[in-house]
């Protein structure tokens, strides 16, 4: 079960593209957003 992750993006006046990350308990990772957001085109996570 997959709960309490989420991640997002958005683009800078740069227009880089910053992406976020974030897990709701201890036991939670964020690797793998991470690396989705990374391949996705985000330079900043």
């Amino acid at each position: 079960m997959v709960l309490g992750l989420m991640l997002g993006f958005f683009k800078n006046m740069d227009h880089q593209i910053i992406g976020y990350a974030r897990v709701s308990t201890s036991h939670q990772a964020t690797d793998r957003q991470v690396d989705v957001l990374k391949e996705n085109g985000c330079s900043i996570v």
